[in-house]
This record gives structure tokens, C-alpha cells and sequence, in this order.
């Protein structure tokens, strides 16, 4: 037992605890949240005292901490692969911050997988693509989350073939900027950053970066 545990440890090339992060990285943990089995894209209610709720809280909780200028207002959620949780934790984190009293606004700006729209079972005809290319008014495509009232969606808008090329759009900076006079928090869910180079181009309009 004591040789095949030894082997499994030489070969275990996956990160399996806090410890691992901070031997391998000058990274701060801010925070360690579970894996949901429920198969709920939504975890956190008002009233779930579950453990991955409580998770979350702890996750906001320590949000004040790296966000804490007044005009510091913008996170950014990135991972390396597809599949890794990253567009749960923002929809989750979203609803954790709206729940508390909060004004948020969640941009699905992983515009090649989006996957939050649909979770909230929210029209996607009408988004960010339309907005970046000057067929759609801000207006027009920030919809209600239909899970907290102070939430508010930005959806992708249709798939486009150049998600790179509009991310660059020097129309983000008004993009950005009237959203942080109208809200408390702005989530940004983006494309896992070792894929591809959104989330880079997206990192310069965030306070802080989730990964």
C-alpha cells in the first residue's frame, strides 16, 4: 500500500487541496467553494443555510476586501479550461451579492460558450454583440435575472465569428463606465484564459480577477 500510495503521488498532476496552490504559487486564496452535486445552476437563496451557500457568503464577505475603493466595482471570472465551474461561481456570486442588497449586473461575455443565459432561461436574440456593433442600445439588452430584483443580465447576444476583435472595441470603456454609475457590483463571466485571449482583453477594465 505504502509503494502504490507513493507512486499515485508522483504521478498526481492535479491540484486536490489549498496546499497544493500555496506551495506552487505566491496566489491568495480567497476562497474554497464546494462541489455542487445538486445539478442547480442556482445555489444560494435567501434563506439555504447548505454548505456551498455559506461558501458563497464567505466569498462575497471577502470581496469587500480586494474591492476596497469606491470606484472599485468590476469582477472578473476566468479559469483555464471549459467545464471548470467558472460561469457557476459567477451566476452564484452574482445572486450572493444581489441577495445582501446589493445592485448587480452580470455580463456573459464568454462569447464563444455562453452559458448563463440559458441557465436563467433568458432570451439571448439580443445582447452584447448587438450592443458592441451599434444594433442595440444598452437599454434594449440588460434584462431582469428573474431571481433577485437588484440582479440585472446582459446576455451574449449571437455567437459571433470574431469574439476577439470586439472585445477590443474601444466601446467597453462607455460600456464600463455607464454601468458603474447605475450599479453596486458588475460580474463579468469570461473565456477560460487558457484557451484564448478574452479574458486578457477584458482584464483591463476589471479591479480584480477570480480564477
Amino acid at each position: 500500500p505504502g509503494l502504490w500510495i507513493f507512486i499515485k503521488e508522483v504521478f498526481n498532476v492535479k491540484i486536490s487541496g489549498k496546499e497544493d496552490i500555496r506551495a506552487l504559487t505566491a496566489m491568495g486564496i480567497i476562497a474554497e467553494i464546494g462541489h455542487s452535486d445538486t445539478g442547480e445552476e442556482i445555489v444560494v437563496f435567501k434563506e439555504s443555510k447548505t454548505v456551498i451557500a455559506e461558501q458563497f457568503r464567505a466569498l462575497r464577505t471577502n470581496m469587500q476586501f480586494l474591492l476596497a475603493g469606491e470606484d472599485e466595482k468590476v469582477i472578473l471570472m476566468t479559469s483555464s479550461m471549459s467545464g471548470e465551474g467558472k460561469s457557476f461561481v459567477a451566476l452564484n456570486l452574482a445572486v450572493t451579492l444581489a441577495l445582501s442588497g446589493e445592485k448587480v449586473a452580470l455580463l456573459e461575455l464568454d462569447l464563444r460558450k455562453p452559458k448563463i443565459s440559458e441557465a436563467l432561461e433568458l432570451k439571448n436574440s439580443k445582447g452584447f454583440t448587438q450592443y458592441i456593433i451599434g444594433q442595440a442600445e444598452l437599454t434594449e439588452i440588460i434584462q431582469p435575472s428573474g431571481v433577485v430584483p437588484s440582479l440585472h443580465i446582459m446576455p451574449s447576444g449571437a455567437v459571433p465569428p470574431n469574439p476577439s476583435q470586439l472585445l477590443s472595441s474601444k466601446k467597453l470603456n462607455e460600456l464600463f463606465d455607464t454601468l458603474k454609475k447605475e450599479y453596486d457590483y458588475i460580474v463579468v463571466d469570461s473565456a477560460p484564459v487558457g484557451l484564448v485571449t478574452d479574458a486578457q482583453l477584458l482584464s483591463k477594465y476589471s479591479d480584480t480577477v477570480l480564477y
